[in-house]
């Protein structure tokens, strides 16, 4: 799965996060949608006591780009849970591991694991009165692949086959091999579905344009200011949404997010920094989403660079305060980890636990053995600038730590645009270490293997020679399309053993997305992870 910014060159957030960043992680169980069971249009009754109306001003630090929901999506769940809809639904359900059918009406899986059949709900339109129809469904199924088009296509392309219209709400997608049930679930509970009319203008018109099913629809958008979304009216769960508009102001600046908060000027604020936390309990509201990012540390593979010999990047994992980073850089918000699988995944097992504890008297006497004691050449590590503070505080810890053992680190700052240059761009592999942040193995671990597909295809400097270990793609493709659940948890825990093995990708600390708003608010729902809908919000 891809990680560059998708448009027209522009940097956000969604492109320094990496791919199951964005998606988020699980294993659901859904036999009842499996089996092809039709379900009813949830029905939300209103009590009387429920208050309707008013404008809630939302912020967001994100460095915003476009309005697709499958390109620039990392930190804009705010906004495009309420734009658009998916056939699926986990968010605001009472489990949210198993995913409902939404616009979709029924969900069946083969029982071969070789198609998927969708009936959509009869009579919705997109907010421009285009109907949702079996061939909408058709021309996002084809879209959401591509990947000129898409961030999610890796997860796709591996299976994904003809579309045929089975009648007008009705249409079958078909597979090339038996593929995971879990992650086609999975996969149509994130499918955002756009309007064929929109879609038809190309990816440059979703720079200023929405076209969705969701609870409200774009209205105004002032580029990196405010987007102002007003109450859709035909809204097929009627009474939602209660608020009549939602003004999502953006903030280059994560601190002028919360001074803003605590002047009055905005309602909520969205991913607030870690630091920011303890000052503002006890005035506002505080919620804590799930474990879903995980900061890192890569290490360049490449030939004539320092962690190219596997045992290099052993000493570096043996080398990491963990404890001391969440303290210092997350505030004690988050959790150390040598994983991407938390316990109680799918892809967990306890040997992943302390494989590299803190060491670093073993640390340097491994670094001392392979000749990286003292050099006059230093190592150099990408220190990011701006966006994500605690990722260049990250980089720092980690000089410090290497420069403790006598290693000659040196810090290169860099803001997000030569970043992306570094790891993605024209000077790819033009680094030693760089700090980042990765996707949690959580809940959902055969969609994040699957997502790692994009590193099949591409050239990457993570890895010797830009390609993986044979070992490495052979779980991600046993995990796709894998059929039984012991299946699926065999491949995801093969796959998350090797890549802390190799250790390319070095977990430091899980973070939580951190949600703060007034009072007033009631109504919130966290579905899971940073999946943050807003329909259900009104004032008391």
């Amino acid at each position: 799965m891809s990680d560059e910014a998708a448009v027209e060159g522009t940097i956000s957030r969604r492109s320094l996060l990496k791919s199951g960043a964005v998606l988020g992680i699980a294993a659901p169980a859904l036999p009842a949608i499996l089996k092809g069971t039709k379900a009813p249009a949830p029905k939300v009754r209103r009590r009387a006591s429920v208050g309707k109306g008013g404008v809630l001003r939302l912020g967001t630090s994100d460095n915003f780009t476009s309005f697709s929901p499958w390109q620039d999506d990392q930190g804009n769940y705010a906004l495009f849970n309420n734009l658009y809809g998916q056939p699926l639904r986990d968010t605001n359900q009472v489990n949210a591991d198993k995913p409902l059918p939404w616009l979709a009406e029924s969900f069946q899986v083969a029982p071969n694991a070789r198609s998927v059949t969708v009936k959509l709900r009869p009579g919705i339109t997109f907010h421009s009165g285009y109907p949702l129809d079996a061939e909408a469904l058709i021309a996002n199924w084809k879209a959401i692949s591509n990947p000129a088009l898409s961030n999610y296509a890796g997860n796709w392309v591996p299976f994904i086959g003809e579309a045929q219209r089975i009648d007008h709400l009705t249409a079958r997608l078909n597979f090339k091999a038996p593929t995971a049930p879990a992650l086609v679930i999975e996969l149509h509970a994130r499918m955002s579905l756009v309007s064929p009319p929109l879609l038809a203008k190309g990816p440059k018109a979703m720079l200023t344009e929405a076209d969705g099913t969701g609870a409200f629809k774009l209205t105004h958008y002032q580029p990196n200011v405010l987007a102002v979304l007003s109450r859709n009216p035909k809204f097929f769960l009627n009474p939602l949404p209660y608020l009549d508009e939602i003004q999502l102001r953006y903030y280059s600046d994560p601190n002028a997010m919360v001074a803003a908060l605590e002047s009055g000027e905005l309602d909520f604020a969205y991913d607030v920094p870690a630091q920011s936390i303890a000052g503002l309990k006890g005035r506002f509201s505080i919620q804590g989403g799930p474990a879903s990012i995980c900061d890192c540390v890569l290490a360049n593979c490449q030939p004539g660079h320092p962690f190219a010999n596997l045992q290099a990047r052993h000493a570096l994992q043996h080398l990491i305060n963990r404890s001391r980073y969440n303290q210092v850089a997350l505030f004690g918000t988050g959790t150390p980890t040598e994983t991407f699988a938390p316990p109680g995944s799918l892809a967990w097992r306890p040997g992943l636990a302390k494989t590299f504890p803190y060491d670093p008297e073993l640390a340097k006497s491994m670094f001392k053995s392979l000749g990286l004691l003292g050099t006059s050449q230093p190592i150099q590590i990408l220190q990011l600038t701006g966006i994500l503070p605690q990722l260049g505080l990250n980089a720092s810890l980690l000089a410090q730590e290497m420069e403790a053992v006598g290693m000659n680190a040196q810090l290169v700052p860099a803001d997000i645009g030569v970043w992306i240059d570094k790891f993605k761009g024209s000077q790819a592999g033009d680094f030693d270490l760089m700090t980042s942040s990765d996707g949690t193995v959580n809940r959902y671990p055969i969609l994040q293997t699957a997502g790692n597909t994009g590193s099949k295809v591409a050239s990457n400097p993570l890895w010797a020679g830009g390609t993986p270990p044979s070992n490495y793609i052979n779980a991600i493709n046993k995990a796709t399309f894998a059929v039984t659940p012991a299946q699926q948890q065999h491949w995801c825990q093969a796959f998350e053993t090797i890549q802390q093995n190799e250790s390319f990708d070095i977990a430091v600390a899980y973070q939580r997305t951190q949600y703060a708003f007034s009072k007033k608010l009631t109504g919130f729902m966290d579905g899971r992870d940073d999946w943050l809908i807003l329909d259900h919000m009104r004032y008391a």
